[in-house]
């Protein structure tokens, strides 16, 4: 997968950081990484977290308004009303 500037600073941060990559160095942990595997992954630098990247453009972007809205009337962070709208 082909990362932004952005992204790219952000995997080279976390396997800077990665417990795996500062003592084992073992391949297999890296193949089971979303930085190595975004579509299939088992942990993000060793730790079990999963992550999902969304971008609005276009009209879209209305979505997002209104997300951002309701994240500021409810005193909340944008992922945790996406969090509520799943659950």
């Amino acid at each position: 997968m082909l990362l932004s500037g952005s992204a790219q600073r952000q995997k080279s941060w976390a396997c800077e950081h990665c417990k795996n990559y500062l003592t084992t160095k073992d391949i297999n942990v890296c193949k089971t990484c979303y930085w190595a595997y975004p579509e299939q992954f088992e942990h993000i630098a060793t730790k079990q977290e999963r992550r999902v990247d969304l971008t609005f453009n276009g009209n879209d972007i209305e979505l997002y308004e209104e997300l951002k809205k309701k994240a500021i009337k409810n005193n909340s962070s944008i992922q945790e009303e996406l969090k509520k709208m799943i659950k």
